[in-house]
């Protein structure tokens, strides 16, 4: 396996790519040491080793070229969040991947936590019930730059939008609430969502905290209370899971939903009206 980027996220995945018993290839512009995984001194170097899998674990700026190398060398490939920093890049990073029968999958490990995963099957269950709720994140930000569109909701964010998509089965439609007077503060805000039946009601509440306070999701499904909390140590155990389920060819998610309703967020936030994903 390769990974590109040796990061905080790109040793994780080293970490767990080890404990399974790959053999890991790394590369990062830094001097990054670490053991257990043999460094290369280019991407091309990386990728002409033919391995069976690409992990890219760069800034989220670099995704774009860095899926496309992967992708071109017909690598199957995980990249961390967010897929692109635009939707129209990542539907092409799909389009080639779909061209060249090469797979391609985002890394959101909150799909991979048990409580939530209990929550979608329960919502699978009870098709067409009712369901309101509310899904939030406090986020630490205070050591950023200031917030843009590719900072805060694609870097923190996009994984209660993409939890949205890994929840409900359905069209989405959002209108956005500013909890600021600047339209381009997007530290803090309250997202409404709704299903296009109405069926599925819930608010999103993002906020930036000088540290990481919780995260946590509650749902009404009919009449019956579903909760869940952030933990780390589940976290932890995600992250495997999810890799594991990546080099098995197991479902992951395609990235596409959080970018479209992002997309559709700051749409609404201009024209204060709801905006389908």
């Amino acid at each position: 396996m390769l990974i590109i980027g040796l990061g905080n996220a790109g040793r994780r995945h080293a970490r767990n790519a080890i404990a399974l018993g790959a053999e890991v290839i790394g590369y990062d512009v830094r001097p990054v040491p670490m053991a257990g995984v043999v460094r290369v001194s280019s991407l091309a170097q990386g990728l002409a080793l033919r391995p069976d899998a690409a992990v890219v674990a760069t800034p989220p700026e670099d995704h774009f070229k860095t899926v496309l190398e992967c992708l071109g060398a017909r690598i199957p490939t995980l990249v961390e969040k967010p897929l692109a920093t635009n939707l129209a890049d990542g539907h092409v990073l799909h389009a080639l991947a779909n061209k060249l029968d090469v797979r391609l999958a985002v890394a959101y490990q909150l799909r991979f936590h048990d409580g939530l995963r209990a929550m979608r099957d329960e919502l699978r269950r009870q098709r067409g019930c009712p369901v309101r709720g509310v899904i939030a994140c406090y986020a630490a930000m205070k050591d950023w730059p200031p917030c843009t569109y590719s900072r805060d909701v694609l870097m923190e964010f996009s994984h209660e939008l993409d939890l949205l998509c890994f929840l409900f089965d359905a069209t989405l439609s959002v209108k956005v609430m500013p909890l600021s007077r600047s339209q381009n503060d997007w530290t803090k805000y309250h997202l409404f969502v709704e299903s296009t039946d109405r069926c599925y009601k819930v608010d999103l509440w993002l906020d930036s905290a000088p540290i990481m306070v919780c995260r946590y999701v509650r749902l009404y499904i009919a009449v019956q209370a579903w909760s869940w909390d952030f933990e780390e140590a589940a976290n932890e155990a995600a992250y495997r899971l999810e890799l594991e389920a990546f080099l098995a060819g197991g479902h992951l998610s395609d990235g596409l939903g959080a970018l479209r309703l992002v997309e559709a967020a700051r749409l609404s936030a201009v024209t204060g009206k709801w905006e389908e994903a």
